[in-house]
């Protein structure tokens, strides 16, 4: 059946939310929240306190499993900040062309109403922000197959090596598609609101448009600084204005960390998506 997508709109719901929630390690160690286990992860349940807002998770393990603990701290363990959820109608058309939209369409009969809920966090900065991380951004455990399809078409369509597509996600979020920054950067690629709404996005928490809109970005400063990764990601983390300003990497401590290791994430992307 052929599928027209039409981009949703995010609307948050107070913070009332009954259920089980899982805390799933993936390869890299990083804590995800959801309520569903992911395959190919390891998952654990966790007790909801609604008036405290936190979550207790279990001791954290050891050997091998204890290192990607230690190093998922040091991006900042996510805490519980709200609920979100998508509201999404979905109807069939005379041509069999399946459509999705975030308003009820007029006119149109059979329209299924589709709510999707999920538990939005916070972390204190972007995994290879902190400036004391313990990560070895050398070796840590790389992520070729999350959103696979969803990079691949948007890297094609804006001419971003995919390499670069994933460094920026993993130094961002670590593929983590519900979390918050103090900044208020949003989602995968960590999109602020402005720069979300500069390149269309209406719903940052959703992976395919933030990816869309987070490449899109990508694309522009690469070809603002003429491919030059290094400036592209000093811009895409402390802002176009500041990189201008200094006629360079400006001299920030998180932006200088960020830089270096984008740039070692990019390096052994592209080994390994090559080799693949």
């Amino acid at each position: 059946m052929p599928v027209r997508t039409i981009v949703l709109l995010l609307v948050f719901s107070p913070a009332v939310w009954a259920g089980e929630i899982y805390r799933c390690e993936g390869p890299d160690g990083v804590p995800q929240f959801v309520q569903k286990k992911i395959p190919g992860a390891t998952c654990k349940t966790v007790s909801y306190n609604h008036e405290k807002t936190s979550f207790t998770a279990p001791q954290p393990a050891t050997g091998e499993a204890g290192a990607q603990s230690v190093a998922a701290k040091s991006a900042g363990e996510a805490k519980f900040l709200r609920m979100g959820y998508s509201t999404s109608y979905v109807w069939v058309d005379a041509d069999g062309v399946k459509h999705f939209a975030s308003t009820r369409p007029k006119g149109v009969a059979n329209v299924q109403v589709k709510r999707t809920e999920y538990p939005i966090f916070s972390i204190a900065a972007c995994y290879a922000c902190t400036a004391g991380s313990t990560v070895n951004f050398g070796n840590v455990r790389l992520n070729t197959q999350a959103y696979a399809a969803e990079i691949r078409a948007a890297s094609k369509r804006y001419g971003v090596e995919e390499a670069i597509v994933r460094a920026i996600i993993h130094a961002e979020s670590a593929y983590r598609p519900h979390v918050v920054s103090p900044k208020n950067a949003q989602g995968l690629m960590q999109l602020i609101p402005a720069t979300a709404r500069r390149f269309g996005v209406r719903d940052a928490f959703d992976p395919a448009q933030n990816i869309e809109g987070g490449v899109q970005y990508l694309a522009f400063l690469l070809k603002r600084y003429q491919n030059d990764l290094t400036l592209a990601a000093a811009a895409y983390n402390a802002g176009e204005g500041a990189v201008d300003r200094y006629k360079g990497v400006p001299p920030y401590k998180e932006t200088r960390n960020y830089v270096a290791r984008v740039g070692q994430l990019a390096d052994r992307y592209r080994k390994a998506l090559n080799s693949g």
